[in-house]
């Protein structure tokens, strides 16, 4: 417990509540002979019992506090109860894809090639709209919603309207992400040039959120090196990738993360940083922790641009 409390203060995170919570989890293990060196169903069934002085919040942080160290305990290869989310069912831990799984996806994503021409710009718009959902942590309802008008390329800027809870917000696009979407943006106006939407589907419709799913799947199945796995990654996988990859680049930098968590929990459309941090817990202690590879951007964002191609 000393060990996962350091590693955490060694991440950036302050961490002082949380050590208290899991000293008070600590006394209660060895008052209710617990102490056998394992986390089992009856002591996590027992401390995740309301106490009669907490209120059903104050019981649910505690409870998410011993949930992130049974998932670092299950990072070391110990076998351990995890938790129930809020005195709920569990939530299914996701399939993090490492870097080359990743650059496996894209290649495979490129290659697409659908028989009908008229199919292939569904080719590039999947090329695009993976990416942008990648580099700018959305969620696929955003990026599959985005109007023409919302998307300015001039600026490197995305308005997100209504998004969840009925929120606003402005992404900032990165200079290569943003002359990604310039270049698919030429091709698809030179067939579509009064299109409405930056992502369009048939019948002057955006491209439904079921069919970015199902394509998805489709490529991630057919991959270069694809192996079998019991779970598999989703589009939303590729926002939780955005949260790691970006907390982690901060961590190796030295950057205060504390300090800069609130700016990554709107960016990301989130109402609290703590919001923001469950993305990071779920993935590192889960034992799929995405290490930082400053090679992964040339290797996602494709030199060669669409108008060239089509």
């Amino acid at each position: 417990m000393k060990e996962y409390v350091k590693e955490k203060r060694s991440m950036g995170f302050c961490y002082d509540t949380e050590e208290r919570l899991l000293w008070q989890f600590d006394r209660f293990i060895v008052a209710n002979g617990f102490d056998d060196g394992t986390l089992e169903r009856p002591l996590i069934s027992e401390f995740s019992r309301q106490l009669p002085t907490e209120s059903k919040n104050y019981r649910n942080k505690r409870m998410v506090i011993v949930r992130q160290f049974a998932y670092y305990l299950t990072s070391l290869g110990i076998d351990v109860c995890i938790p129930a989310s809020g005195g709920s069912s569990e939530k299914p831990m996701p399939y993090l894809m490492d870097n080359q799984e990743l650059s496996e996806l894209f290649s495979c994503i490129d290659r697409y090639s659908p028989r009908r021409k008229r199919d292939q710009l569904f080719a590039i718009e999947y090329s695009c709209l993976f990416r942008v959902i990648y580099c700018c942590g959305l969620r696929i309802s955003e990026a599959c919603n985005l109007r023409c008008d919302d998307v300015d390329l001039s600026k490197g800027i995305l308005r997100i309207l209504h998004s969840k809870g009925d929120k606003n917000r402005m992404v900032y696009l990165s200079e290569d992400c943003c002359e990604l979407c310039r270049s698919y943006d030429v091709a698809m106006g030179t067939y579509f040039p009064s299109r409405l939407w930056f992502f369009p589907g048939k019948k002057q419709k955006p491209l439904p959120i079921t069919t970015a799913d199902a394509k998805f799947k489709y490529f991630w199945d057919r991959r270069c090196g694809a192996k079998t796995y019991c779970k598999s990654p989703t589009v939303h996988t590729l926002r939780h990738l955005f949260v790691v990859n970006t907390i982690n680049k901060w961590i190796k930098e030295g950057v205060n993360v504390d300090a800069r968590l609130m700016y990554l929990a709107k960016y990301l459309g989130h109402a609290s940083a703590p919001e923001t941090l469950y993305y990071y817990h779920q993935v590192v202690f889960s034992g799929s922790l995405v290490k930082v590879d400053g090679s992964i951007r040339s290797r996602v964002i494709p030199e060669v641009s669409y108008h060239e191609n089509y």
